[in-house]
């Protein structure tokens, strides 16, 4: 019995409510950058020329700081709607930039504000408690962006940064709302006041009703049924799930996977599901020894438990035409979704014409190359080729994959194809790059990148 499919989204359908999402959200900001015009406070009231100009400069970037801190809430919370129409992995992609902005405006505001002044601070006094606030609020958001930014080369483990992330997060948002209430007689009371207040219940609720799923989500536990190494780097979890329909995903997808053991930390770490919807009651990810967390996957053991939040992700073959030809292009462990995908289309038959270019730096790195040989067998239009770059292999290709090469082995390949690629960052967005230079279309490319 075949596991079921959840609903795919047609192209238009994720490009109507993507539509509609920026529209909602461009109206928001711009009734935000709205209020110190249609309700002008009377710092601004009386002043004049270019005096005035920048205070309500400074008040446009304060409130735009403000609307954007709002909608990071939305961004953090894994909403399932914003990943059926954008995916979670561009969605964190705008988180990040949207945080590097909101840097950008939270630092103009202050000078904005101050120029009129002459630049001079107000005095250390209780009355200023607002403008203190600011400080505070001003510091806590450069804070956030650096440790965020730089928590690798700080050697803060990843579990540890998570919960300071969200902490300072909440921190920030509370520093947010007291600041813009008390700074400004404009939100003293009526409409902006009401409107402030509405818009961070509102985003609060919904981050908040998201946090209470996954941790209901989490309590749901997995019992681990096979813990196999691939090779020295690389190491599958398989789990039983139960009946099909209890967990139906897309190949291709990847889930958060908390694993509750004695040998490794228990906060949720993104994965691909290596295996594919036509193996029921089975899900296996195949994870890669890249990090702190990841090393210790090796020591999980049979019997022990974990939580699945998922699926998330479009990276799947499903989402194109039946017929369409495919590219595949896997750098190294890469590889997890394409497995997925040719795992399900050998089981349901699925011919159509397929090219899967895998780069690994030596032989060793290989994997599952008895299945692949299986599914190529079944899959008489599938063509696989290997590149290394760390060892000449008889019979591979020796070199990245860069454009020269994609060129060649690209030559017969129909440029109406969907193209997949999944790997290292840089090899990802090269790969990207070099496909559209060679005639693919944009909408066509899809990558996959994990950050959590």
């Amino acid at each position: 019995m075949n596991r079921k499919l959840p609903a795919i989204p047609s192209r238009g359908e994720r490009l109507l409510k993507a539509g509609l999402l920026i529209t909602a959200a461009l109206l928001v900001l711009a009734g935000a950058l709205s209020i110190p015009f249609l309700f002008e406070s009377p710092s601004i009231r009386y002043k004049f020329g270019f005096d005035k100009t920048l205070l309500q400069t400074g008040k446009l970037v304060g409130l735009g700081a403000a609307a954007l801190l709002l909608f990071q809430l939305l961004l953090a919370a894994r909403l399932k709607f914003f990943d059926r129409v954008f995916t979670l992995p561009r969605v964190w992609v705008l988180h990040r930039l949207n945080g590097y902005f909101i840097v950008l405006l939270a630092l103009l505001h202050p000078i904005f504000i101050l120029w009129p002044e002459d630049f001079t601070l107000p005095p250390m006094e209780l009355a200023y408690w607002p403008q203190a606030a600011g400080l505070v609020l001003l510091m806590l958001i450069g804070l956030q962006a650096g440790v965020s930014r730089w928590h690798q080369k700080l050697k803060i483990a990843f579990n540890r940064w998570r919960l300071y992330h969200r902490y300072v997060g909440g921190l920030i948002i509370l520093m947010l709302v007291l600041h813009v209430l008390f700074v400004s007689e404009t939100f003293a009371a009526g409409l902006p006041r009401f409107a402030l207040l509405a818009a961070t219940g509102l985003c609060g609720l919904i981050f908040s009703v998201a946090g209470i799923r996954a941790w209901r989500t989490s309590k749901k536990r997995y019992v681990i049924t096979a813990v196999k190494p691939e090779n020295d780097q690389v190491t599958t979890l398989e789990l039983d799930t139960g009946h099909p329909e209890r967990w139906p995903y897309l190949p291709g997808q990847f889930a958060f996977i908390s694993v509750d053991a004695d040998t490794i930390s228990s906060e949720p770490h993104p994965f691909t599901i290596s295996s594919a919807p036509s193996q029921p009651d089975r899900l296996t990810f195949t994870i890669k020894n890249s990090g702190d967390w990841t090393a210790g996957v090796k020591n999980i053991c049979k019997g022990d438990t974990l939580s699945l939040n998922g699926p998330f992700g479009l990276f799947s073959h499903l989402i194109c035409p039946p017929r369409q030809p495919l590219v595949l292009i896997a750098g190294g462990i890469g590889i997890t979704p394409m497995l997925s995908m040719l795992r399900y289309m050998q089981a349901t038959g699925d011919n159509r014409r397929i090219l899967l270019l895998w780069s690994n730096r030596q032989a060793q790195d290989l994997l599952c190359q008895g299945e692949l040989e299986s599914i190529a067998r079944d899959l008489t239009d599938l063509t696989l080729v290997h590149t290394f770059t760390g060892e000449n292999v008889a019979g591979a290709d020796f070199g990245r994959l860069d454009r020269p090469k994609l060129q060649a082995l690209l030559g017969g390949v129909d440029r109406t194809a969907a193209v997949f690629i999944c790997g290292p960052p840089r090899m990802m967005a090269q790969a990207a790059r070099d496909m559209r230079a060679l005639g693919f279309k944009r909408r066509d490319i899809y990558t996959e990148r994990f950050s959590s």
